[in-house]
């Protein structure tokens, strides 16, 4: 009975580790970026974006947007983001922190952490299988970053940049859902954001002047819980 009982859960645990574990560590969940500028000084600050992060956690990929003198700017910033689950006790949290820029001219060096209860239970499919978890829906957080500059002046004798910003961080159901039903690695849900803002016309200066609002419809994924 004992050898029979071993063997079934060695088999078990075989098929756990090379199918549905992986299969999971493949999902990418979506979060909705709100950037509100409290304090500082000589530098374009982020108004909003996304962030596509693996499921269950792990680096993750924001893709940040700005108005710099009349212009929709996006600003991309791969792996920099981490996104992970935290306990307190019998709390549980999700977890959001980056070290990217602060800027829309990517000046200033900065960091970002936001938290929020796991108080959501997500459901979706995807072509091979059903998945059912608990995320946190909304996050609450800062943005905070700073540059010397080297100490040169611009134009117009400004020297240095600071930034304080409040950070709300909401759970894109709509886009979540939509992106795991069809399979997107996080690569591709990345790319799909990308092209997302472009149609909404937003550009990266140095690669897509002039090119905002061509980039394809993805739909706008409403839905996202607040």
């Amino acid at each position: 009975m004992t050898r029979r009982i071993c063997s079934a859960t060695l088999l078990w645990l075989l098929l756990l580790a090379f199918h549905p574990l992986a299969e999971a560590d493949a999902q990418v969940i979506v979060y909705r970026l709100e950037f509100k500028h409290q304090d500082g000084y000589n530098v374009g600050f982020y108004n909003g974006g996304y962030l596509a992060a693996p499921l269950l956690g792990g680096a993750g990929n924001f893709l940040l947007t700005a108005i710099e003198n009349g212009r929709r700017v996006l600003d991309t910033s791969p792996g920099s983001g981490g996104y992970f689950y935290a306990r307190d006790g019998d709390k549980r949290y999700g977890v959001i922190s980056a070290t990217v820029g602060s800027g829309a001219n990517d000046s200033a060096g900065g960091s970002y952490v936001a938290h929020g209860a796991v108080n959501k239970t997500l459901s979706f499919s995807t072509p091979s299988s059903f998945y059912r978890i608990r995320v946190a829906s909304k996050l609450h957080g800062e943005s905070i970053a700073a540059d010397d500059e080297g100490g040169q002046a611009d134009f117009y004798g400004a020297v240095g940049t600071i930034n304080f910003s409040d950070l709300t961080i909401h759970l894109d159901e709509g886009l979540t859902k939509q992106y795991n039903e069809k399979g997107y690695s996080l690569e591709e849900a990345t790319q799909r954001l990308t092209r997302l803002l472009r149609w909404r016309g937003y550009a990266t200066p140095k690669t897509d002047e002039g090119s905002g609002g061509n980039g394809g419809t993805d739909g706008d994924g409403t839905g996202a819980a607040s």
